[in-house]
């Protein structure tokens, strides 16, 4: 079944707006963890991700249906760049 291009543009813009939610959603939770005084390893979410998440001993898959979750055995809860035991510097 062809697509419209008005029907590609809807699509798009859609997509536009949840990245930018997220987006907003990342600067707010990165600023509260900057105000919170905690020592973060990595504080940039993408280089957590190449540098931690991806070589997680802890990180246990979940799927449900259509969607998959990560889950952190360490903690019990889901695997969330906020919170991450593994993010945290050592003190010296």
């Amino acid at each position: 079944m062809p697509v419209t291009n008005e029907e590609l543009m809807e699509k798009l813009d859609r997509i536009e707006s949840m990245l930018s939610t997220i987006t907003k959603e990342e600067e707010k939770e990165l600023n509260e963890l900057d105000e919170s005084g905690i020592n973060l390893e990595f504080s940039d979410p993408e280089e957590w991700r190449k540098y931690i998440w991806e070589s997680c001993p802890f990180k246990k898959e979940r799927s449900g249906g259509e969607e998959i979750d990560f889950f952190c055995k360490k903690q019990d809860k889901p695997c969330r760049f906020e919170g991450c035991p593994l993010n945290k510097k050592l003190e010296q």
